[in-house]
């Protein structure tokens, strides 16, 4: 455990070096999170002009969840999502036989290849993203407890680990099929997070729930962020993010395995 603590703050400490070889790059990123996130609250205070609810959801909860989706993006794009995106396309390891030296590595390979490249700048909108939920929280008209503060802690463990295993499953398909383009096709359907998932159309809401779990993902932490989550949703999500994970992890050996040198 020590040793994986220590490669990780190397792949970081790495990752940081050369950032601030590149200082422009902060402040071109502040201009475009500042640039998004006023059009999502200017948004969600456009919505809310007119209405008191959106299906239940208040502007407070509504901001809360926008939070949400911020931190779960950030996560995302601070490592598992720069180290993933490395095998696929024209560029990737598994085009130019990169993997090659990869399996080479002594290290369990999952591991390395989903936290060896950092972002470090996605730190800012991890920051942002808590700076909005604590924000939707104050407007809120009763204070949240510890009970609150826990579930919504387990809650996002679940959608950390439910999204790292659909990454980690739609990334192993590039081993059949390098140009697969998964990826982005389930980072435009996590666009619909910016919104409660009950707002859509309840087919809608099933596809966002058991097929794409954006629903476990976003939704359900917003949800008990705010106080009213139910408490088999928590344990379902649990559930559904152990059995995703082992597939994952069992489909991306399978892939390994199948994969076949490009120097070949």
């Amino acid at each position: 455990m020590l040793r994986y603590m220590r490669l990780l703050r190397l792949f970081f400490s790495t990752a940081l070096l050369k950032e601030a070889s590149f200082r422009g790059d902060f402040l071109i990123k502040i201009l475009y999170t500042a640039i998004n996130l006023t059009g999502t609250i200017g948004g969600i205070a456009i919505l809310f002009s007119n209405t008191n609810s959106l299906n239940s959801w208040t502007f407070a909860d509504t901001l809360a969840l926008s939070g949400v989706y911020y931190f779960i993006l950030a996560m995302k794009n601070l490592f598992v999502g720069p180290s993933l995106g490395s095998l696929a396309g024209m560029e990737g390891e598994l085009w130019t036989g990169g993997f090659d030296l990869t399996l080479l590595k002594p290290i369990e390979t999952q591991f390395y290849v989903s936290t060896r490249y950092w972002s470090p700048l996605n730190l800012f909108d991890v920051m942002v993203g808590v700076a909005v939920m604590v924000l939707g929280v104050s407007q809120m008209q009763e204070a949240i407890g510890i009970s609150t503060c826990l579930m919504f802690v387990w809650a996002i463990c679940n959608a950390l680990l439910l999204l790292y295993s659909i990454l980690l499953l739609l990334s192993s398909l590039a081993f059949w099929y390098a140009g697969s383009p998964m990826l982005s096709i389930f980072d435009s359907i996590m666009q619909m997070g910016r919104f409660p998932v009950n707002v859509y159309q309840k087919p809608i809401q099933l596809a966002l729930t058991w097929i794409v779990p954006v629903a476990f993902i976003v939704s359900i932490p917003a949800e008990a962020l705010v106080g009213r989550v139910s408490l088999s949703y928590l344990f379902g999500g649990s559930l559904l993010a152990a059995v995703l994970l082992m597939l994952a992890s069992a489909f991306f050996k399978r892939a390994v395995k199948k994969y076949a040198s490009a120097s070949s």
